[in-house]
């Protein structure tokens, strides 16, 4: 694969006046395009003849299209290069300039009366307002807007929604057209509450990108030192997760569980509106202490041993430039942001094949959807991201109008680990987004649009001096791989260590800074010289502007093995870099979607220490044996597990008199200072049915009641001893699995499991374990309970035992609050135990004996004594 570079385009010596003279109407060609107005101060005059302050920015210029090689106007351009025996730059840059013009925003073809309109993701009606966030042109951002409910606005979202209905039947739409006049359709789409309208129709700042075919060649030296450092650096790199990732899957866990919700759902998610705005404004860590012993220059290769690059790297980025003695000088490394430096430049046939090549050698895998993001922004943000649609996908926060387009109510998201991830609504694919451009997710305001930004760029890696405490141990390194210098010497100044520019051009002389050093962050240098006056009002200008400054060492600034054929040296940027197709672990979270939130049920999150969970449930139960009968409500608990605290979560089935029995149970809690919270309650409706789901609630409600019952031994029957409890499971779900004849089934799967857990199934549960001689229920209502089961559609399709296994976890949940996950093993043991003792018994017939406990315990149903009978 050929190589990107970056050069600056003022191939001439800037510090000398006859060759600023002589090329003065090159550079004001230039200054016309990134600043109108310094242009018009300087038009009609020749740079000697400028006052201090117009020379000063004229300097910034200069020094930006010498030196500075980020593609910007006339100043920087874009080519590529290729590997040959010798590095030699073209006798000269033609470069060829590419101008995108600003598009008229405000006139759609034809009459507005003529238009299909549908309405904007996320459009809500609460509180008696319309909601929706829409682009607002005047604020260049995307704002939540309110208009009052109004028959108007209601008789048109009515043809707007018939249209998106008919849209997604796949059919020819036969589209309704409002019977409204031009001024009132203006009326209209002045709310942004529609798609196409005025504000959604594309605008692009008028920008110039220039293009540089002239070729350029670097000696297979340079590669060989890079793939050197390739094969053996893998230890030099860390994964590195974003504070804005770990924030939203905080919040989401919280929200959510381990649930998926649509996209589209979270632009109606107040909660999520107000919290994203926050999202990744983690304070920093505090910077560690700088030792000062350090040397100038320290040398990784000696101290790290060689290592592969980690899977999670799919792309590396090296940014270099050639020094004096023909080798690279690292200024940059980039991980798994594979278009970060192509770019914009894709749209241009010049680059097109070294893009689809770029793609084909990451984005390989048919098991994931590929899409990219095509953002709505400003139209400065737009001239950013402005490229061609490499990818067959593409996610827009507009509503869908195109086949190649994923709507934002396509995609159901998720959280797993420490990652995110997005399934296909149709397919269950995994969606990867990708971004194609260098924009950074701070300027994206569309929150919907910011979120899959940094899921696209979720999977980071680091260079470990990149990381924040590398950061700050290697202040003033410079840093070498062997002969390879990774990281140029530098230094830190602050404003405030200095009264005034004397004493701060006092410093700089005593310091050890090269004559010509670069001031300011990656892409945004400047590249100054000491002696210089000018330079150094810059300089002291920029220190007062950012409070802090990094100057770095430039050590390419010596090399003339690139230059022109008037022998001017020329400062290109190259980027190599290493791909491979992206190694990805598939998901293990089972698919658990949130379709809707039922109303009628209270639910009530309460966090509780661990040593306090029994003592919490008892006071729950307290209560429930007083109200819960007065009220007549149906309830049940489940306890999740968190890393600090555990969490019983109340569902309290009570539609007619909610608030009332809402204020009661929040008082009772308070009065112990329980700390609870009110959620929605999202049925778990692919587990257990849109329609049925009702049924299993019956079920968990009587294993709730049936553990909060009075037992004269222990209280209440929560408290029963965890081996009794363990015995009376078992002698359940064996006499139901025999009962709904899948004794077979369960008998392999349970057999599978123990094999797939047996690192988990301690010596302890073979010591305990003991055939079960007669069946205690203690109580428990196991005949509703399997007819309650009976009922349920699920027991009598493929899903049966899944179905029935998501019961037992949440039986096993609620009767093993502390420990639930070691007693689930242990009933999967003694199951599998037990159905194998009746599969491979004594007579190895598979008939039960008389006196076999099974058979006992179902004699007062003889209907369900002969079914066992004959199916065993």
């Amino acid at each position: 694969m050929n190589l990107i570079y970056r050069i600056p385009l003022f191939d001439f010596e800037i510090n000398d006046l006859d060759q600023l003279e002589q090329n003065w109407s090159k550079i004001l060609a230039a200054i016309e395009v990134s600043s109108p107005d310094l242009f018009n101060s300087i038009a009609f005059r020749s740079y000697a003849s400028l006052p201090e302050p117009l020379q000063l920015k004229v300097r910034k210029y200069l020094i930006r299209g010498r030196f500075r090689p980020t593609p910007f106007g006339k100043l920087a351009g874009m080519g590529l290069a290729s590997w040959s025996k010798t590095t030699q730059g073209p006798p000269s840059l033609n470069p060829h300039f590419h101008q995108s013009k600003p598009l008229n925003s405000h006139n759609l073809n034809g009459k507005l009366a003529e238009q299909v309109f549908i309405p904007m993701p996320g459009l809500t009606l609460r509180f008696g307002y319309h909601q929706a966030l829409t682009y607002d042109r005047r604020l260049s951002k995307w704002c939540q807007s309110k208009i009052e409910k109004n028959d108007f606005l209601d008789k048109f979202l009515s043809i707007a929604y018939h249209n998106i209905a008919v849209d997604c039947q796949g059919k020819k739409p036969e589209f309704k057209k409002p019977n409204l006049d031009e001024e009132k359709l203006e009326e209209l789409l002045s709310t942004g509450f529609f798609y196409p309208s005025h504000q959604y129709t594309s605008s692009v700042a008028q920008s110039i990108n220039a293009e540089v075919p002239d070729q350029m060649h670097i000696s297979y030296q340079v590669k060989e030192v890079l793939d050197e450092f390739i094969a053996e650096s893998g230890g030099l790199f860390v994964e590195s997760k974003n504070s804005y990732t770990k924030d939203f899957i905080k919040w989401f866990v919280d929200r959510y569980d381990d649930r998926q919700i649509c996209l589209y759902a979270l632009l109606s998610d107040s909660d999520f509106l107000e919290k994203q705005m926050i999202f990744g404004k983690t304070p920093p860590p505090p910077k560690a202490t700088i030792p000062n012993h350090l040397p100038d220059s320290l040398d990784l290769k000696k101290l790290v041993p060689k290592a592969r690059l980690p899977r999670g790297i799919h792309d590396l980025q090296l940014v270099f430039r050639i020094g004096k003695d023909g080798n690279p000088i690292i200024e940059n490394m980039v991980c798994n942001r594979p278009f970060a430096y192509l770019g914009r430049f894709n749209q241009y046939s010049y680059f097109q094949d070294y893009g689809k090549t770029l793609k084909e050698s990451i984005y390989a895998s048919k098991d994931l959807i590929f899409a990219q993001l095509d953002l709505f922004e400003s139209p400065k943000v737009q001239a950013i991201c402005e490229g061609a649609e490499l990818f067959d996908w593409k996610i827009s926060p507009l509503p869908k109008v195109s086949e190649k387009q994923i709507g934002l109510d396509d995609i159901w998201l998720g959280a797993e680990g420490d990652r995110i991830y997005l399934l296909h609504h149709q397919c269950k694919k995994e969606i990867i987004p990708v971004v194609l451009h260098p924009l950074h997710g701070d300027q994206i305001t569309h929150p919907l649009m910011k979120l899959l930004w940094q899921i696209a760029l979720q999977d980071h890696y680091k260079f470990l001096a990149y990381t924040p405490n590398g950061k700050n141990l290697g202040t003033g390194l410079e840093l070498k791989w062997g002969d390879l210098i990774i990281q140029p010497k530098s230094w830190k100044l602050a404003r405030s260590s200095f009264k005034t520019k004397d004493s701060f051009l006092f410093h700089l002389e005593q310091t050890e800074i090269p004559g010509r050093f670069l001031a300011g962050i990656e892409d945004r240098e400047l590249l100054l010289e000491k002696e210089i006056p000018t330079d150094q009002e810059i300089l002291w200008q920029e220190l007062n502007r950012s409070g802090e400054l990094t100057l770095n060492e430039a050590p390419w600034i010596e090399s003339d093995l690139i230059s022109n054929s008037s022998r001017v040296p020329l400062f290109p940027q190259f980027i190599y870099r290493h791909t491979q197709k992206i190694d990805h672990l598939p998901i293990q979270t089972p698919f658990n979607p949130i379709y809707f939130s039922d109303p009628n049920w209270i639910y009530l999150i309460l966090k509780t220490p661990y040593s306090d969970l029994l003592e919490t449930l008892e006071y729950i139960r307290d209560y429930f044996h007083i109200e819960g009968f007065k009220y007549k409500a149906k309830w049940y608990y489940l306890v999740y597990q968190k890393s600090t605290e555990h969490e019983i979560r109340l569902r309290i089935y009570t539609p007619k008199k909610t608030s009332k029995f809402l204020l009661s149970l929040t008082c009772h809690l308070d009065l112990e200072e329980i700390t609870w919270t009110k959620a929605h309650y999202f049925p778990e409706t692919e587990k257990y049915g849109f329609e049925d789901y009702a049924k299993s609630e019956k079920l968990f409600c009587l294993e709730s009641e049936f553990l909060f019952r009075f037992h004269p031994d222990y209280n209440i029957n929560l408290l029963i001893p965890q081996q009794q409890k363990l015995n009376f499971l078992t002698g359940l779900w064996i006499w139901i699995i025999y009962s709904l004849d899948k004794a077979e089934i369960f008998f392999e799967y349970f057999k599978w499991l123990c094999k797939e857990q047996k690192n988990q199934l301690t010596s302890e549960f073979k010591f305990r374990f003991s055939y079960l001689n007669n069946y205690s229920s203690f109580g428990f209502e196991d005949r509703k309970y399997l007819e309650i089961l009976r009922s349920h559609p699920f027991i009598w399709n493929s899903y049966s035992k899944t179905f029935l296994m998501n019961h037992m976890h949440m039986m096993v949940n609620r009767f093993f609050p502390l420990d639930a996950r070691v007693h689930e093993l242990e009933l999967w043991y003694r199951i599998y135990r037990e159905l194998g003792k009746r599969r491979y018994g004594s007579s190895r017939s598979g008939i039960l004996e008389n006196e076999d406990w099974l058979i006992q315990m179902i004699q007062p149903n003889p209907q369900i004594t002969r079914h066992i009978q004959s199916v065993i």
